[in-house]
C-alpha cells in the first residue's frame, strides 16, 4: 500500500513543552499508525529536535497566533481545508487547550481523544457550546469523575483504556557516548538522575530536592541532570548535565530517578517504582498532585499484595 492510499490523520498536540510530543510518538507507536499517515500540529519548542519528532511530519503553529484566538481559528480552518484529514487525534484536551475546537470544525471527520488527568474545574469553563463529537476516547490514566462524566455524554463514543509503549530508541553518536560515560561511572558510585524538561527554576528546585535526599541518606551518589538547557548556575557542586533524549535510555543505569510528576516520566518509571522519587509541580491543567497520590496508592496496593505463591 502506498502513502497515497492511507487515510490521512492530524494529531493535535498543542502544548509548548516536551510531554505532548513524547506522548504523541508513544500513541502512534502503540496504535500502529505509520508516520507517513500523520501530521503533528504543535507549538512545542522541541518541534525542531529530530531526536524528539523522529520521522513525523510537523507543522508548527505560527507564534503570532498565540494571543489571537479568532485569527487562530481562521488559520486552523484553512489548514483543515488544505490537509483534508479523515481523522483527528486531540491530545489531553477534548476541545483543544483553549477550547478552540468545536463541532463546526470537524464535520465529516472522525475525532479521537487521548485523555489524561486534567484539573477539570480549570478546563471546563473553556469548553465551547458545541464541543467536537468524539468517535472514541483513549483513556491513558485514571481521570477525575467530572471529566469522565463529560465524556459519558458523547453517545456512541467508546471509552478505551490504552497502555502506551514508547517506540524503539534510536541513538546517535553523541547519545551513545553519554551512555558509555554513565555506564562506566555507575560501576564506581551510585548515579541519581534528575530528569526534567521544564524551566530553570523548576530544575533548580528538583536539584535541591535530590541533594537534600542525598544529605539525609548520607549517600555518595553522583547527581546527573538530564535537561536540554541547564540552569544558568548549577547551585550544587559536582552536578553534571547532559542533553540526552530519550532520558529513559539511561534509566537502567540509575540507582534513583528524581523527577516531577508529568504523565510520561510517571508512566516510564512505573515498573521501577522503588527507584523513583518525585515531586509534583503546580500546573494550570495537569494535575500532578493527584497523579502523585494515585501513584502512591498503586504502590501501596502492590506492596500489600502477597506473591502468587502465598495466595490460596
Amino acid at each position: 500500500m502506498t502513502a497515497s492510499n492511507f487515510e490521512m490523520m492530524l494529531y493535535y498536540a498543542l502544548g509548548g513543552g516536551l510531554g505532548h510530543l513524547t506522548r504523541a510518538r508513544a500513541v502512534l507507536h502503540t496504535l500502529g499508525i505509520a508516520a507517513e499517515q500523520v501530521t503533528i500540529l504543535t507549538a512545542s519548542r522541541f518541534a525542531d529536535d529530530a531526536r524528539v519528532i523522529g520521522p513525523l511530519n510537523i507543522i508548527q503553529v505560527p507564534p503570532h497566533l498565540a494571543h489571537d484566538p479568532r485569527a487562530y481559528r481562521r488559520w486552523l480552518r484553512e489548514l483543515l481545508g488544505t490537509l483534508a484529514p479523515e481523522e483527528i487525534y486531540l491530545d489531553s484536551f477534548p476541545a483543544g487547550i483553549r477550547g478552540e475546537w468545536d463541532e463546526s470544525l470537524v464535520r465529516g471527520i472522525s475525532v479521537h481523544y487521548l485523555a489524561r488527568l486534567l484539573k477539570w474545574e480549570n478546563y471546563a469553563s473553556l469548553l465551547p457550546a458545541t464541543p467536537p463529537p468524539l468517535t472514541s476516547t483513549f483513556v491513558l490514566e485514571p481521570l477525575h469523575p467530572k471529566h469522565l462524566a463529560f465524556l459519558s455524554q458523547h453517545p456512541g463514543a467508546q471509552l478505551l483504556p490504552l497502555q502506551l509503549h514508547d517506540p524503539p530508541t534510536v541513538l546517535g553518536r553523541r547519545e551513545l557516548a553519554v551512555i558509555d560515560e554513565l555506564t562506566r561511572e555507575s560501576r564506581h558510585r551510585p548515579i541519581w538522575l534528575i530528569v526534567h524538561s521544564g524551566s530553570a527554576a523548576e530544575l533548580t528546585e528538583l536539584l535541591a530536592y535530590a541533594d537534600e535526599m542525598r544529605r539525609l541518606e548520607n549517600s555518595a551518589a553522583r547527581l546527573v541532570l538530564l535537561a536540554r538547557t541547564p540552569p544558568p548556575q548549577l547551585m550544587l557542586t559536582g552536578v553534571c548535565c547532559y542533553d540526552l533524549y530519550p532520558a529513559s535510555s539511561v534509566f537502567h543505569l540509575a540507582h534513583r530517578v528524581v523527577s516531577a510528576c508529568g504523565f510520561n516520566v510517571m508512566r516510564q518509571m512505573a515498573a521501577h517504582r522503588e527507584r523513583h522519587r518525585f515531586m509534583p509541580l503546580p500546573r494550570r491543567f495537569d494535575d500532578q498532585f493527584q497523579r502523585a497520590a494515585q501513584h502512591h496508592l498503586t504502590a501501596s496496593a502492590v506492596a500489600d499484595d502477597p506473591p502468587a505463591s502465598e495466595r490460596e
